[in-house]
């Protein structure tokens, strides 16, 4: 596994989420009850990018058909046969990194 460096852990709030792309994986993290979290930012359903949907608790929600995953699990919560990849995280000297 590489490990990446995507931003300063002070760059993602609570309850928000920002996009990169890392070679050719799109990965978004989000900051949900404190806890970083990171997963494949495209919707297996359609394509749509993740990241730009909407962030509920502990699920994101696809900006196109509303499915919904969990961002800890990565497990489909409208479709239970879809699922999204999730990452490993690290922070190392106030910066986050990936796993890939």
């Amino acid at each position: 596994m590489d490990w990446h460096r995507l931003c300063a852990e002070g760059d993602i709030a609570d309850g928000c989420m920002c996009s990169f792309q890392v070679g050719e994986t799109h990965v978004v993290v989000c900051r949900v009850g404190g806890e970083l979290r990171a997963f494949n930012g495209i919707c297996p359903h359609r394509g749509a990018m993740l990241g730009q949907g909407t962030l509920d608790g502990q699920s994101v929600i696809c900006p196109w058909h509303n499915w919904e995953f969990d961002v800890v699990t990565g497990q489909g919560v409208t479709n239970e046969q879809s699922s999204i990849a999730v990452y490993p995280l690290k922070v190392e000297g106030g910066e986050i990194f990936v796993g890939l």
